[in-house]
């Protein structure tokens, strides 16, 4: 008797919260929802032209804007910059994209499962360092190209307007430097922070 008693108490101080509580993917008012958000992580270079750069950092940030639930559009920027060491090289490679984005989301109570694709920007820079004995030889250069990137993320509600998750994200781009072109395609994984505004 005492433990249905207690289901009933704790079913009837659970409820209106349980009622009031809703998925942070639920459109309210008029006009598109929008939203920020922000990414921190690492870039791992993809293709055998950077085989000579580790792994890297990419940060950034998102505006967005949801028009249903499940389909949004959205303008990027960002930054990422690897180095590594070949044949007696030290290589470095930069970029910043700036992307515009179609997002598919498939919203949960509790969370949110995304896939996006989209076009970008690039200005891309490589340079190299050369250090034979006590004098160095930097060679460095900058191109601009236009890229593709598809990716799928996650998010989990903190709070009616704010999500933390995380993305993976794939580019493919082949800027040219002094005529040649060098292939940049690279995987951004990272942790992410929205806010609905």
């Amino acid at each position: 008797m005492r433990s249905a008693v207690s289901a009933v108490l704790a079913a009837a101080l659970l409820a209106p919260g349980a009622a009031r509580a809703q998925p942070v993917s639920s459109l309210s008012g008029p006009g598109p929802d929008t939203y920020i958000e922000l990414h921190a992580g690492a870039y791992v270079p993809q293709h055998r032209d950077l085989d000579g750069v580790d792994p890297g950092y990419a940060v950034g940030g998102t505006f967005g804007a949801r028009f249903s639930p499940y389909l949004g559009v959205e303008g990027g920027v960002g930054w990422l910059r690897a180095t590594g060491n070949e044949g007696g090289a030290r290589l470095s490679v930069s970029d910043v994209p700036i992307t515009a984005s179609l997002r598919l989301r498939a919203p949960y109570r509790f969370a949110e499962v995304s896939a996006t694709g989209g076009v970008g920007l690039h200005v891309a820079s490589l340079s190299s360092e050369i250090l034979p004995g006590s004098s160095a030889t930097r060679l460095s250069d900058t191109s601009v190209a236009f890229g593709l990137h598809v990716g799928l993320g996650v998010g989990f509600n903190l709070s009616p307007t704010m999500l933390v998750g995380a993305d993976v994200r794939r580019s493919f781009l082949e800027p040219k430097f002094s005529g040649t072109g060098v292939r940049f395609d690279g995987l951004r994984a990272a942790v992410t922070l929205t806010y609905h505004l």
